[in-house]
């Protein structure tokens, strides 16, 4: 079995992203492969679908994002079906208040399980760490919300944006963690 991971690009005038960073980490152990995703509502949204669809044997996607305030990583629970970013995405879309899907259920909820083996991997690791009901409202959000939809476990992770903890930490943490099984 295989775990996707997916991080970000760039965006806001940051010349790189922690989330891809990790993305990319985790990418190079055995028994996950990457992808690095569009800072676009609808680029994020495609790419993931894709790469889903693409590993069908997939056992779980890990998505990591970025949150530009804190000093924690935040194991998200719940995705929102609303765009509310005051800023707009890497395509100049500005999609405040815009629902993610139609008709779509408010919230979705992460698998509980899932969600408190996310948080006390890095709880145990001795990592600074906070359960989130609030994935935000830009394209992590979207993307969460997506992956919720889809018919895969799944998780997302903000990391914060500060350099308090490295991404090799943080990759570390989810490699222990869920990279267990592909090791002999």
């Amino acid at each position: 079995m295989t775990v996707l991971v997916t991080g970000f690009e760039p965006f806001k005038g940051l010349p790189d992203n922690p989330a891809a960073t990790v993305a990319e980490l985790l990418g190079g152990q055995p028994g996950f492969i990457h992808r690095v995703l569009p800072v676009t509502y609808a680029g994020a949204r495609a790419q993931l679908k894709a790469f889903v669809n693409e590993h069908p044997k997939a056992s779980m996607v890990i998505s990591i994002g970025l949150w530009d305030s804190g000093d924690a990583v935040r194991v998200e629970a719940l995705a929102h079906n609303v765009q509310r970013a005051s800023i707009p995405d890497n395509a100049g879309d500005l999609a405040m208040g815009r629902p993610i899907v139609a008709d779509g259920p408010k919230t979705l909820a992460a698998n509980p399980k899932l969600v408190c083996r996310t948080f006390a991997a890095f709880e145990n690791a001795g990592v600074s760490v906070i359960n989130s009901t609030d994935a935000g409202g830009y394209i992590c959000n979207t993307l969460y919300y997506t992956l919720l939809q889809l018919n895969i476990p799944g998780i997302f992770i903000h990391i914060p944006l500060a350099t308090l903890i490295a991404p090799v930490l943080i990759a570390q943490v989810l490699t222990a963690e869920f990279g267990a099984q592909f090791r002999s």
